[in-house]
């Protein structure tokens, strides 16, 4: 409780000592006694809409110069979190604290991009396979566990070379079209965070980030296609895992990608011919297990033909994944027909006819 006017005693000593400090702290802000409140509720503001941290720089705009950050520190009023950033009172120590120390580190232009990115906008880095991305193998104090226990590195990427402990740090001046604020965080956009990890990622655990991203609609396919076609040069090369990007859109919209063989895509071309019933082209099958494109689906009898290429579906990766995706259509209720270059039209044809049949029947039953 405060002193009342005219105490005296050792309490009246302390409550001098207190005022005395007090107006020290005021001195060491550069401002009158009377301003030094100002000073500080215009650091919080600033701290407020940083995850109550604050730079050194900051700082010193506000009025309080070296030695009275050194006694702010001293008073518990300021806490280091790594050079040149403190926090205040009431800061956080989650994991998107981190991210903004790293973030404020790194000065003006710098922002969360990559894994850390990724995290912030709420997707996963694991495909539906188990494969994981690669992460540096060191461990380091940048990386903190995510929600499904995955390690996650802190990347940031500024406009300047930078050298953070714990930080994965890339060097590009970003447009402003590119970034935006996530949690209070400046951030990469979600299509531009994906078009960074297209630049890692093998196709699968790609396509599946994609299809996260516009589950949760924090992007669209054109606003994909603007960020991968912002990465083609006069000379109409694609940089920066553009190619990758392009491939999974342009599946995702249902027109014929550069992975399709030529045997692929003339079997699309001949499915009309063959006098086969209507069926939706690279049909996407929701099942609690993932999303699945087909190549063809006669929808309303949940039939789903696979065209399988050997030089894409050959590989031992993409047969454990095929078998694993259509294990999931089969649970879902599809019924799955697989055809090969070795596939006759006739067989096909006899086979799909087959099925329709079929499922007519079970389905009225």
């Amino acid at each position: 409780m405060p002193e009342a006017f005219g105490a005296s005693g050792p309490e009246e000593g302390r409550s001098q000592d207190r005022l005395k400090q007090h107006e020290n702290y005021a001195n060491l802000l550069r401002v009158p006694p009377h301003q030094h409140a100002a000073v500080l509720a215009a650091v919080r503001l600033i701290a407020s809409r940083q995850r109550m941290l604050v730079t050194t720089r900051q700082l010193a705009a506000a009025g309080m110069g070296e030695h009275a950050r050194r006694h702010a520190v001293i008073e518990g009023d300021l806490q280091r979190r790594r050079r040149g950033v403190y926090g205040l009172p009431g800061g956080g120590t989650q994991w998107e604290d981190e991210v903004m120390v790293a973030v404020l580190a790194g000065g003006g232009g710098t922002v969360a991009s990559g894994a850390a990115a990724a995290r912030l906008w709420g997707l996963s880095q694991s495909d539906r396979s188990g494969a994981s991305p690669p992460n540096p193998a060191p461990a380091n104090p940048g990386r903190r566990p995510s929600g499904s226990g995955v390690l996650t590195v802190i990347e940031v990427t500024s406009p300047r070379l930078l050298r953070i402990p714990g930080v994965q740090a890339h060097v590009q001046a970003l447009p402003p079209s590119e970034v935006t604020r996530r949690f209070g965080v400046p951030v990469t956009t979600a299509s531009r965070t994906l078009l960074d990890l297209s630049a890692r990622l093998d196709h699968d655990a790609m396509g599946a980030l994609v299809d996260e991203a516009l589950r949760q609609r924090i992007v669209s396919l054109r606003e994909l296609g603007r960020t991968a076609d912002a990465r083609i040069d006069s000379q109409a090369r694609a940089r920066h895992g553009s190619p990758q990007l392009c491939r999974i859109i342009d599946e995702r919209r249902g027109l014929p990608g550069p992975g399709a063989n030529a045997w692929e895509e003339r079997m699309d071309r001949e499915w009309d011919r063959m006098g086969l019933p209507p069926a939706a082209r690279q049909h996407w099958v929701h099942t609690p297990q993932g999303s699945y494109c087909v190549d063809r689906a006669i929808v309303e009898l949940m039939i789903a033909v696979e065209w399988n290429g050997f030089e894409y579906h050959g590989r031992r990766s993409r047969f454990d994944y095929d078998s694993q995706r259509r294990g999931h259509l089969l649970a879902a209720g599809w019924l799955v027909l697989d055809f090969t270059s070795r596939s006759t039209p006739e067989h096909i044809v006899r086979t799909v006819r087959g099925a329709v049949t079929q499922r007519k029947r079970t389905f009225q039953q």
